[in-house]
C-alpha cells in the first residue's frame, strides 16, 4: 500500500485530465462571476421595486404655479443715522451770572469776557454741527439710492424669473415639447431615489 501526503493537492496524471480540471476551474470562476453578478442585479431589481412603491405613494404632478416668486427687500436700517444729530443747546455754554457779591469786585466785567467766549464756542459748535448733519445726510441719501438701486434690481429678476415660469407654465398647457421635456425632468428629479442611483441615462 503507497503512502498518499493529504497536505499536497492531486496532480493530474495525463494531459486529459489537466485539460478538465482546467475547463471545470473556468466554468468555476466563470459561475461565481455570473452569480456576482446576478446578486448585483438583485440589489437593483430591489431598489427599483422600492423606488416604485415609494413612487406610488406619492404625487407625481408638480404645481408650477408655486414657484411663482416674490420679491422681499428688507427694510433699509440706517441705525442711528435715521436720526438728526441733537442741536448743540446755549444752556450748555452759556456762563453763570454772576451773583450780587461778586457784582461789587469785577464781576460783570469778567462775567461780560465770559459770555463773550461762551458765545464764540456756542457758534463754532454750531457751524460743526451743520457740516456733521450735512454728512449724515448726505449719507443717509446714498444709503436710500443703493437700496432702492438693490430693491428695483430684485424686483427685475424676480419679474424675469416669473415671465419665465409663465412661458413654462403655457407651454406645458399647449404641450410644447422642450416645456414638456422640462416638466417631465422636474417630475423625475423630485422622485425620491437612493444617493448612488444614476440621475442621467
Amino acid at each position: 500500500m503507497s503512502h498518499v501526503d493529504w497536505d499536497d493537492p492531486p496532480t493530474p496524471q495525463t494531459a486529459g485530465q489537466a485539460e478538465r480540471a482546467q475547463r471545470q476551474a473556468h466554468r468555476a470562476r466563470r459561475q461565481a462571476y455570473a452569480d456576482q453578478l446576478n446578486a448585483e442585479l438583485d440589489e437593483w431589481i430591489d431598489m427599483l421595486q422600492s423606488i416604485l412603491v415609494r413612487g406610488l405613494g406619492r404625487r407625481a404632478a408638480i404645481d408650477l404655479a408655486r414657484r411663482r416668486l416674490t420679491p422681499r427687500a428688507r427694510p433699509l436700517d440706517l441705525g442711528q443715522a435715521a436720526r438728526p444729530l441733537p442741536s448743540p443747546a446755549w444752556v450748555d455754554f452759556a456762563p453763570a451770572r454772576p451773583g450780587w457779591v461778586e457784582s461789587l469786585v469785577g464781576g460783570e466785567r469778567r462775567y461780560a469776557e465770559r459770555l463773550a467766549s461762551a458765545r464764540t464756542r456756542f457758534a463754532d459748535a454750531q457751524r460743526a454741527h451743520a457740516r456733521a448733519e450735512e454728512q449724515r445726510r448726505a449719507y443717509v441719501e446714498q444709503r436710500r439710492k443703493d437700496h432702492n438701486a438693490k430693491v428695483q434690481r430684485m424686483e427685475a429678476e424676480v419679474a424675469e424669473a416669473n415671465a419665465d415660469l409663465d412661458q413654462w407654465i403655457e407651454g406645458v398647457e399647449h404641450r410644447r415639447r422642450d416645456a414638456v421635456e422640462r416638466y417631465l425632468a422636474e417630475v423625475l428629479r423630485a422622485v425620491p431615489l437612493p444617493k448612488d442611483f444614476p440621475r442621467r441615462g
